[in-house]
């Protein structure tokens, strides 16, 4: 094979080698923007539970407002008196409950809004790491190609002069 034919071939598997890596590493950061993509919509998923979250309180609190009321009914209709020890104790028994809802509502709410906080980080974190290893594979593939180039380079070289050299 004469020398501008293997050069040709060389930079042909060079440019193939480069080429490869690089889709490879165009692969990497699309799926780092698709990480970036996806902590965003966990963060407004995040906002919109928090919110969501803010509404269920005030709900529950309404609805332990409408327990109270007709608990009061209940023992208004009862004939037994609002002052009572045993309405009382009701009210205090609704009151509580009502309060633990409050509670438990905000509660699971929050649970939900860090559960969403906590996918985005993990977004986050894996979009930088693709990031980073687009970097990289753009980085070992073009120190591959060019040490194989050279290598193949010096190799034809050496082969041309070896040829060369010898009498026909």
């Amino acid at each position: 094979m004469g020398f501008f034919t293997a050069a040709a071939a060389t930079g042909a598997a060079a440019l193939g080698t480069y080429m490869q890596g690089q889709a490879q590493a165009d692969a990497a950061k699309a799926q780092a923007k698709l990480g970036e993509r996806n902590a965003v919509v966990a963060e407004k998923n995040a906002r919109a539970s928090e919110l969501k979250g803010g509404f269920d309180r005030i709900r529950a609190v309404l609805q332990g407002d409408r327990n109270m009321a007709s608990k009061r009914v209940g023992v208004a209709h009862s004939g037994a008196r609002l002052d009572s020890d045993a309405a009382i104790r009701l009210f205090a028994e609704q009151a509580n409950e009502d309060e633990i809802q409050v509670a438990l509502t905000g509660y699971n709410a929050k649970t939900r809004t860090d559960q969403y906080r906590s996918k985005a980080a993990g977004f986050r974190a894996g979009a930088k790491y693709a990031d980073i290893r687009a970097d990289n594979i753009q980085l070992a593939t073009t120190i591959n190609t060019g040490s194989s180039l050279l290598g193949d380079i010096g190799a034809m070289y050496d082969q041309d002069r070896f040829t060369s050299a010898t009498p026909a």
